[in-house]
This record gives structure tokens, sequence and C-alpha cells, in this order.
């Protein structure tokens, strides 16, 4: 009779697809047991092709020069130990139990251990595999309905149903005596069957490891879609382990870009963080609605000179923040340069080193930043045509501006650029608009040049920021010559 395990939330998510990359290695297609959201399987799979697809995951790394002079029991139970992140103390991976089991078993490959030490291994670990699941599926069942598949019965377990726990899946730190804390009568009732349990027992190999003692899940609601993006993390690991680090930002970059696919779904990135052997932070960022319309729009758009403040990037849309704080940050490391590098303060922000290379090295702003300002506004809802038109005219502005005052003042236009500079820096971090208003006039004034009509207009409507970051940046930009700074080049669109 067929058997379903159905994949409702990123922990069920992160079994399947663990357990679709196991079989995998056994030359099962994984999407002959797909069905929607839900994978279909057989009783025969659960106790034959279940343990062999296990082994060979725990042992795809494993060659015989890594295994050198050690016993065969001693490599199979370092293996079976390395559930522990995810499995501590479970039925697979308890210290004082799973060696005993192992050395009985032992003694049927220690012949092929001498010939072929890898393949010895693998049928040691499915071998013992095997006897744990058949002992799970042969025990006693109770009068309780799995939680999780609704279908199947609970096991008894020391006279009790069998129900969730910290040995199902460690980093959730839910032991029998604390789960009961979250259920408003004190008793857990997150029943579960043999089979559910078995399959949970593969969600650690959903995730990837990114960086030591991190874990990533990426997780949508389309089941295949997800073994899509969690497959691409995996073949990316070895350029950084660090997942907030540069390489492991462009995986991310590629997958916010598939993510936005499900502009109305909701969209999880799952971080698993390793505290102690028992005990872990786990971290769930989802994407709303409205940023997947901004990641649909411009991501593709993502501009190069802004990659190292990708993660921080990420770190915005995860959290709700806006992104003009981003851009505010990298502006004072700009303007402030000689100060901060003199305080000699230890460590700077990502946003704050970009601007103080960029006072080093470029001396200018470069259109390029104004990303943050149109993806932000486009996240506030805000008419992308109308966002583009402004922020390009407010730039302009401040480009023909900086011409007037070098035509009017010659050598001594850097020093009023930079004083007039720092007065509406100051305006935009306290959102005052009469303040940048006045700074406009005087310096509009100084060149004899009218203030144009449409920034009355343009301030009127709620557009503050847009028009003022993009004026800022002009005035400080370099024209025709700069890489983005006309329409013609211009990345966005």
């Amino acid at each position: 009779m067929a058997l379903r395990f159905y994949v409702r939330d990123w922990l069920s998510a992160s079994a399947g697809v663990g357990l679709l990359k196991a079989l995998s290695h056994t030359g099962q297609d994984p999407d002959s047991i797909i069905e929607g959201t839900s994978l279909v399987f057989e009783e025969e799979d659960v106790k034959d092709r279940f343990p062999l697809a296990l082994a060979r995951k725990l042992t795809e790394d494993l060659k015989p020069e890594t295994i050198g002079d050690k016993s065969l029991v001693d490599v199979a139970f370092a293996r079976l130990l390395s559930l522990n992140d995810f499995y501590s103390n479970s039925p697979l991976s308890n210290p004082s139990s799973v060696k005993k089991k192992v050395m009985e078993r032992s003694k049927e490959f220690e012949e092929l251990f001498s010939l072929d030490p890898v393949g010895a291994v693998r049928q040691l670990i499915g071998t013992f595999v095997s006897d744990v699941f058949a002992e799970l599926l042969g025990r006693e069942l109770s009068d309780r309905t799995c939680f999780f598949c609704g279908e199947r019965k609970a096991y008894l377990y020391k006279g009790k149903p069998k129900t969730f726990e910290a040995v199902n899946f460690t980093p959730l730190s839910a032991s029998t005596s604390t789960v009961e804390n979250f259920f408003y009568n004190g008793k857990n009732n997150l029943y579960l069957c043999a089979h559910c349990e078995i399959v949970f027992y593969f969600a650690g190999f959903g995730f990837t490891k990114v960086a030591r003692d991190k874990y990533l899940f990426v997780y949508v609601p389309d089941l295949k879609e997800t073994v899509t993006l969690n497959s691409l993390l995996e073949d990316h690991k070895g350029i950084n382990r660090g997942w907030l680090g540069k390489a492991v930002a462009e995986i991310l970059k590629e997958t916010e870009r598939r993510k936005a696919e499900w502009i109305l779904e909701n969209i999880y990135v799952v971080e698993i963080e390793k505290v102690s052997e028992s005990t872990s932070n786990i971290y769930s960022f989802s994407i709303q609605p409205r940023v997947a319309r901004a990641i649909d729009a411009y991501l593709d758009k993502y501009p190069k000179p802004l990659n190292p403040l990708f993660s921080q990037f990420l770190e915005h849309l995860y959290s709700g923040r806006s992104l003009y704080t981003l851009l505010l940050e990298v502006f004072y490391g700009y303007f402030y340069e000689e100060g901060l590098r003199r305080s000699g303060r230890g460590k700077v922000s990502d946003a704050l080193r970009v601007g103080m290379n960029l006072a080093r090295n470029s001396k200018y702003l470069p259109y390029s930043l104004l990303f943050l300002s149109k993806f932000q506004e486009v996240v506030d809802m805000k008419d992308k045509s109308q966002v583009e038109k402004q922020v390009n005219w407010a730039y302009s502005e401040g480009l023909k501006l900086k011409e007037s005052l070098y035509r009017e003042l010659g050598e001594k236009a850097s020093d009023r650029i930079r004083s007039v500079s720092y007065s509406i820096l100051e305006a935009i971090r306290r959102r005052d608009i009469d303040a940048f208003q006045q700074n406009l006039i005087r310096v509009y004034l100084s060149v004899e040049r009218e203030i144009p009509y449409l920034f009355v207009e343009a301030l009127k409507d709620g557009s503050f920021n847009r028009i003022a970051y993009a004026f800022l940046v002009g005035l400080n930009g370099r024209g025709k010559g700069e890489e983005y700074g006309t329409e013609a080049h211009d990345p966005l669109g």
C-alpha cells in the first residue's frame, strides 16, 4: 500500500528534501515519488531503500585514504555520530547504545573491509539503520493518530503514544519536558508515527552547511522548486563557507530571483546556528509579497559596484528595515571618511567601508547607489515609472548645480559643494524638509539660478527621500564620464 509524507512547513520540507537527496544516491529519480506537496512511497522502500539511502548519504565523501588504519567500527560509528547535530541521542546516534550495536553487526563485514573498506562501512551502516527502522516499524501501535500525516497511528513508547521530541530534530530543543509548555493543557499532542519519524531522520540532509556550526535551508511552497533551490546552495557551498560572505551572497542573489516567482506565497530562509550539542538558534526570515515584487522588478539589475553591500541588503529586506538607512550609512562613510579613519575605529560596517573607499579612491558618489533608493520605493508600493522619473530628474539637477558652481567659483567650488552636502546630509538624517529647502535656496541663489519648480511639487507628495538622496548623489557625482551616470547606461532601465 502506498504511504504518504506531507510537506506543510519548512521542517517537513527539509525532511522531504533530505530524503530525496539521499535517495538520489541509490539511483532513484526524486521526481518519481513527488506528488504535489507530498512524497509517495511503498512500505518496502522504508525497510530496504531508505536505510541504503541514508548510509550512502552519510558516506558520500568517504574514501579509502581517509579511512587509513582506522577500524571498521570506528569509521562507521564516527559517521553515525555526525547525525548528532540534528538528532542528539537518537536511536541512530546515541553514543551509549549505537557503538555496541554496530560492533555486533560488524563481524559479518570484516572480511569485506580488507578488500573494499568504503563498501564495508557503507553496508555496515545500512544494516544498522535497517535494524533501527525495523524496530520502529515493529512497535505496538497506540490509538493516537499521527499529527504529521493524519493517517497512521503513533506507536507506544515507554507505555505512552510516541510524540515529536528533541531526538527527532534537536535544533528545535523540543524535549519531552519542555515541549509541553507550548500547549495550553500542558500535554504534547504532536503524536508521531514510525514512518513519519523515519522520514524526519533525513531532515538534516536537507540543510546545507555554510559555515562552522551554521546550516541553511530555503523553503518555498512548491516542493520541486524547494529541491532545486537547496541543490543550488549545496552545489556552491565550497566557494565560501560563510553564508554571509561574498560567494554565498551571490548564491542568495540568484535564489532571491527565483523566489520572486511566488510573489503571493510565504517564502522562508531558515538558518540554524549550533550553540552547543543540544542547543541551537533558529532564524527564519520570510519574504513579504511587496518585497518579492521589488525583487522581481529590480534584483536582476543589482549593480556590481554594490556587491560588497549585498549581505546587508538582504538583511534589511529580511528584517523590514529601510534601505535608506543603508544608503545613509554609505553617505556618512563618504563625507566623514577622514574623521572615521583618524578616530581609529576598529570594525566598521560594510556600508561605511564602501563610503570610505569611494572617498579615498574614486572621490565621487556613483549613480549606482540610487539602486537602493529605487528598490526601497518599490517596496513601499510607489509607482515604478514615477520613481524612475523623479530620481533621474533630481540626479540630473544635482549635476547641473555642480557644473554651475564650478563655472562660478572655479576650484573653490569643491569646498562649497562639500559644505552644502554636509548640510543636506544632516537635513536628510533628520528628515527636515524645511532645512533641505533652505539649503537649496541659498546655493541656487549663489549661482543666480532659479530653483526648479519641480522641486517644490515633488517635495509635497512624500517624495523627500528619493529626491534628496538623488540630488545629493548628483551634486557629488561625476556626470557623463561615470559608469552609470546617464540614462543610456542606466542598469535599472
